[in-house]
């Protein structure tokens, strides 16, 4: 993989990576066993990507599920995504997964 700003930021945090995302677990996490999927490429909105960013987003998404479940046993997670507003640019588009500690 060639070198991005994120792997130097999160440094042994990263967790996977693929041509286009990036997956680390964030320093101050708010959540047990928190995972953000971040872009290499920076954007405001996801319905202006190309197919083959889905499709990696895809990959990434799994692996990232896979994982939280082979570490806890099937746990039921929270899922969020932080984009920006309709209309606004923003330079980060972020999904973040953690374990939900709900019954």
């Amino acid at each position: 993989m060639r070198y991005h700003p994120a792997r130097a930021r999160y440094g042994r945090a990263v967790i996977a990576e693929n041509e286009h995302f990036i997956t680390v677990a964030p320093y101050a996490s708010r959540f047990p066993f928190e995972m953000w999927l971040l872009p290499k490429a920076h954007g405001s909105a996801y319905e202006n990507n190309q197919s083959s960013i889905y499709a990696s987003l895809a990959r990434m998404l799994k692996d990232a599920l896979m994982r939280l479940d082979a570490a806890l046993d099937k746990p039921a997670f929270n899922f969020m995504i932080h984009t920006s507003p309709i209309g606004e640019r923003s330079t980060i588009i972020i999904i973040g997964i953690s374990r939900s500690f709900r019954n």
